[in-house]
């Protein structure tokens, strides 16, 4: 598998809400988000590194970042559930498996106004 193979940006939505789902949502996740290494770049610092320090390939061109994911899920995990799984048990998995860098970007509050079945929790976007 090649770098133009890989994905530049994963998007996922209402993916971690079931306890069941957070390791293959994981797994899947962090291939993706790891597919690059090894093959387009490289985390060890090398003699083609430019005074900024980002990475080059031996060709001198600029390697290709790695890809992001941007995860948005409500938070329906309450106290003692055993169905459904917080957000940050999706989280910590990814981490697990090397994708830790993590940030809350966006938290919505709930109460739009929408008829929703989910209203009563944030919707969170990492």
């Amino acid at each position: 598998q090649g770098c133009s193979a890989a994905p530049d940006v994963v998007l996922a939505a209402e993916c971690v809400w079931l306890a069941e789902l957070i390791e293959p949502f994981a797994d899947a996740a962090a291939a993706l988000l790891l597919s690059r290494q090894g093959s387009c770049s490289s985390a060890e610092p090398r003699e083609g590194e430019d005074r900024q320090g980002h990475d080059t390939r031996e060709d001198g061109q600029a390697a290709l970042p790695p890809p992001v994911l941007f995860l948005s899920s409500r938070e329906r995990a309450r106290s003692g559930s055993t169905t459904f799984a917080p957000v940050g048990a999706a989280l910590a998995a990814l981490a697990a498996r090397g994708c830790g860098d993590c940030r809350l970007v966006e938290r919505h509050e709930a109460g739009g106004g929408q008829d929703d079945e989910d209203e009563d929790s944030p919707l969170l976007v990492y």
